[in-house]
């Protein structure tokens, strides 16, 4: 369920690129997650799809023959409220970075929290971007923000960017990473045709929910 989520971030469109972005990742991997307002999307969704009452937590479970030994999921994140939305959810290892707390966005910075972040390593980071451009690459309205997206990046051997389709092909104030360093972007069903063309002739793959 999305209840008690902000209406932008419940929208349908935002549901379905949080769901699908939660699709790509895989049990008993650890996971980062940081970024604009979509990640309280991304949260949910995760939180749904490995909850240690779902299929996906059973059959990880079964795989490994030692129910409660290793978490279904670990998630490494600088968002106090993912980091509540998923801490709440059984079998799901949560790790918050430290840091300086920033009051308007809820989230952890500085340079403690570059040392947690240094001694440790992603298999997938699910940024959620304030915009994206095939050239100029990934952005942040604030450089706190960005500077947390891009610690978390350095740390992650897959990066996955959710991103609305209304914030592509275009760029914020700070920039966060290259087109380079994202493997996966995950976007709605508006994406115009050439602009994920765009991306995948700089090979990116490109997902519309």
């Amino acid at each position: 369920s999305f209840d008690g989520l902000s209406p932008a971030v419940a929208a349908p469109h935002a549901r379905r690129i949080a769901g699908q972005a939660a699709a790509l990742l895989h049990p008993r991997t650890v996971v980062g997650i940081a970024g604009g307002a979509l990640t309280a999307a991304v949260a949910r969704a995760v939180g749904v799809r490995f909850d240690a009452s779902s299929p996906v937590a059973a059959t990880a479970e079964s795989q490994a023959g030692q129910a409660g030994s290793t978490p279904v999921l670990t998630v490494v994140t600088n968002d106090l409220a993912v980091a509540g939305e998923l801490v709440r959810r059984p079998g799901l290892k949560v790790v918050t970075t430290g840091g300086v707390l920033a009051p308007h966005s809820m989230t952890l910075s500085g340079p403690l929290a570059g040392l947690l972040l240094q001694g440790v390593s992603l298999d997938t980071a699910v940024i959620a971007a304030d915009a994206v451009d095939p050239d100029f690459g990934v952005t942040a309205a604030d450089e706190l923000d960005a500077d947390g997206c891009a610690l978390m990046i350095a740390r992650a051997r897959q990066v996955i960017v959710v991103v609305r389709s209304a914030d592509l092909d275009g760029s914020a104030f700070a920039r966060v990473c290259g087109t380079e360093r994202v493997g996966v972007l995950v976007t709605d069903s508006g994406i115009a045709p050439a602009t994920a063309e765009r991306f995948a002739n700089r090979g990116v793959r490109v997902v519309a929910a």
